[in-house]
């Protein structure tokens, strides 16, 4: 069923997109490695996060997005424990850069 309202705040991630986890962050379901958005839906009025691991359709955990959203940091940043945001298929054109 399509949303008849925006989500309450703009989400930092997209379906699509492809996250790296840093270090422990605390958030079950998600230990370090790479995980795809699958889809950003919404629960009980909040914005919430599925993530997949590359290659599979199964769901590995499911996140609020504010929650997660406080975890991403850029690729430079002195945090061990870190999400950084890897593949946005909005900002290429055709496919993510070659690693």
């Amino acid at each position: 069923m399509p949303r008849s309202h925006p989500l309450p705040y703009e989400t930092q991630l997209k379906a699509g997109d492809g996250i790296q986890v840093y270090g422990r962050i605390k958030l079950r379901g998600l230990e370090e490695g790479q995980y795809l958005v699958k889809s950003v839906s919404e629960y009980y009025g909040n914005p919430v996060y599925q993530f997949t691991k590359p290659g599979s359709d199964s769901v590995v955990s499911v996140r609020f997005a504010s929650v997660v959203d406080r975890w991403i940091r850029p690729a430079n940043h002195p945090d061990h424990n870190r999400i950084e945001i890897i593949y946005n298929p909005c900002n290429y054109a055709e496919k993510p850069p070659a690693a």
